[in-house]
């Protein structure tokens, strides 16, 4: 799979600002609020959800903390994957969930580069936003829980979204919606040149087919679920017949992706198409790095060179 190509359709997609912070954070953005310079413009509520508007006064701050918490996404994608393949004889099983754990770390590490991402805000966060609000005189409830938070560096706007009609905490499937949201701008991009990007074109189609299982359900969240609740897809060395299964998961994890991607939604083409998602983003992070020799990517290469390997 040529990850250089896929990187260029994602890098328009990418915010600079966060790919050449220089400043090292951690912790989450969310709860770091009352570092950031911005006021509250707008909080509405209607049955349905809680939409936020918040201007950013100064994006350096900003983009310095998503940045922090991109990288630790991307540290922890890697530091699962190098877990992942630590086989386990006759079994599977908790090598494919790291191997999700690494490909679900690194979706979250991508999204947040194009300045969107989940949220969970606490009680700190809301009175934050909430004392922020530029029309005096009116007070609007902030509920906690989960949001969908979406930055537009050309307005220096963020947007925090709630569903009110979905239960409040994380979610893996909305996870993995932000992820196919976002191939399907890169599937778009490959448009400005057909013939170049034809192949890279067709591999994410097939990762999108592969992705979305039925409405609002994802392969990836689904399978893990089924390993670890329902000891579903032959990882567990008690499963009847797994033993071929399992033998080709762990070859899978250490093999190279292949030409064509499976679609069907099976453990072992899990696997493959984590194997997408964890290369695209230690490739976007190399390119970070490469490009922005005196931002937070180079110094956590060096740091972390052990975990961040070219492949």
């Amino acid at each position: 799979m040529d990850f250089s190509k896929i990187v260029r359709l994602y890098i328009p997609e990418s915010i600079e600002g966060i790919l050449d912070s220089r400043c090292n954070s951690h912790g989450r953005l969310i709860e770091r609020l009352n570092e950031i310079n911005f006021v509250t413009n707008k909080i509405s509520n209607t049955a349905d959800s809680v939409e936020i508007e918040l201007q950013i006064l100064d994006p350096k701050e900003f983009y310095a903390l998503l940045s922090g918490e991109a990288n630790q996404f991307l540290l922890a994608s890697l530091i699962s994957e190098k877990r992942a393949e630590q086989v386990q004889i006759k079994n599977a099983s908790w090598q494919l969930v790291e191997h999700y754990y690494s490909a679900y770390y690194a979706a979250h590490y991508l999204i947040r580069l194009t300045g969107l991402s989940l949220t969970n805000l606490d009680q700190k966060s809301t009175d934050i936003i909430a004392r922020s609000n530029l029309l005096a005189g009116v007070t609007s409830s902030v509920p906690k829980g989960l949001y969908v938070m979406t930055y537009n560096d050309s307005t220096n706007l963020l947007v925090l979204t709630k569903d009110l009609r979905k239960p409040s905490g994380g979610s893996h499937k909305d996870a993995w919606k932000l992820w196919d949201g976002l191939t399907s701008k890169l599937q778009n991009n490959a448009n400005i040149d057909p013939i170049e990007y034809s192949a890279v074109s067709m591999e994410l189609l097939t990762h999108k087919r592969f992705l979305g299982r039925s409405t609002g359900h994802y392969s990836p969240s689904e399978i893990r679920s089924e390993i670890n609740y329902q000891f579903k897809g032959k990882s567990w060395t008690f499963e009847k017949d797994s033993s071929p299964i399992v033998r080709r998961i762990q070859l899978a994890i250490t093999k190279d992706i292949p030409a064509i991607l499976p679609v069907d939604a099976s453990s072992e083409n899990l696997v493959l198409h984590n194997k997408l998602v964890i290369g695209l983003a230690r490739s976007v992070f190399m390119h970070s790095a490469s490009s922005y020799p005196k931002s937070i990517s180079r110094s956590i290469q060096n740091q972390y060179k052990d975990v961040v390997r070219c492949g």
